[in-house]
């Protein structure tokens, strides 16, 4: 990382792919603002101690993820994380704690999805061989805001909506941050459908607002 800063000062890094948490120490931190990292995704996906011991690899320290973030941040790095729910045997308790901690650090953004298993993995293969697939899961049509495990707990429309609330209410913070930290100047209120579409189009955006709008 030192000779990333030392040799490419005038490069841009992020981390799109997610950041193992347990590897950020202060010195990294330091060095990687050095070398113009502006946005890291930080990967902590449980925020469920003993479920982060029992499932995960990554082992994230919990207790460390508030102090990283806010370390980052005061170097001026763009912060995000990921999280899932979903996990085998996983409860309602852990799944609270993890939307409990995605809303309580004072990230960027952050993204929260269904853990979905992907053959070819331990997971699925636990799975198959639990039984743990929900009814009409297809390994062909995957996506990750739709339940495939079966949960002690938590049926599938539950966990499905747990997920679309938290996602609605984190959007409408953040369009709140952004009505608040954005000078007016800036902000732009489209008045119609048909005007959005035409941003970047000055004289087409003319035409729209000088249009009356048709009778009902």
């Amino acid at each position: 990382m030192r000779l990333v800063a030392k040799e490419f000062p005038d490069m841009a890094f992020s981390v799109p792919g997610g950041t193992e948490v347990n590897a950020l120490d202060n010195e990294m931190m330091d060095l990687m603002a050095a070398a113009n990292f502006h946005k890291v995704l930080l990967a902590i996906e449980a925020g469920d101690q003993s479920l982060q011991e029992a499932l995960i690899d990554k082992k994230v320290k919990i207790h460390r993820v508030p102090e990283v973030v806010d370390y980052l941040k005061s170097k001026g790095i763009e912060t995000r994380a990921l999280f899932m729910i979903g996990f085998p045997d996983e409860t309602k308790d852990q799944i609270a704690r993890t939307m409990a901690l995605a809303q309580s650090l004072q990230v960027d953004d952050f993204y929260i999805a269904l853990v979905t298993p992907l053959p070819g993995t331990p997971l699925y293969d636990e799975c198959v061989r639990r039984g743990l697939f929900v009814d009409g899961f297809d390994i062909n049509n995957i996506r990750f805001s739709i339940a495939s495990i079966r949960l002690p707990e938590v049926d599938p429309l539950e966990l499905e909506q747990l997920r679309r609330t938290m996602w609605q209410k984190a959007f409408e913070q953040k369009r709140q941050r952004l009505a608040r930290d954005v000078p007016k100047e800036r902000r732009t209120q489209f008045l119609s459908a048909r005007e959005y579409e035409l941003v970047g189009f000055k004289s087409l955006q003319k035409d729209v607002r000088e249009t009356p709008a048709p009778a009902e």
